[in-house]
């Protein structure tokens, strides 16, 4: 799972395009409904994730290795 989700939660630039990076940044800091926009994905995209969830989730992977 990336947390990064081009468009969603933010933009992801080609590996390596110095050109396509500083074209994304320029949109980001030139539209603040864009800005808003990402900035709420992001919030909502990260409150799905939890300590204590991420804990349980190992837990499970640990006790199907071990066979209980």
């Amino acid at each position: 799972c990336d947390s990064v989700r081009d468009g969603v939660t933010g933009f992801l630039a080609r590996n390596g395009d110095v050109r396509d990076l500083a074209n994304k940044i320029i949109r980001v800091l030139g539209d603040e409904a864009l800005r808003e926009k990402l900035s709420r994905n992001c919030l909502e995209y990260a409150r799905q994730f939890s300590w204590d969830k991420t804990t349980k989730q190992f837990l499970e992977v640990i006790r199907a290795v071990q066979g209980d």
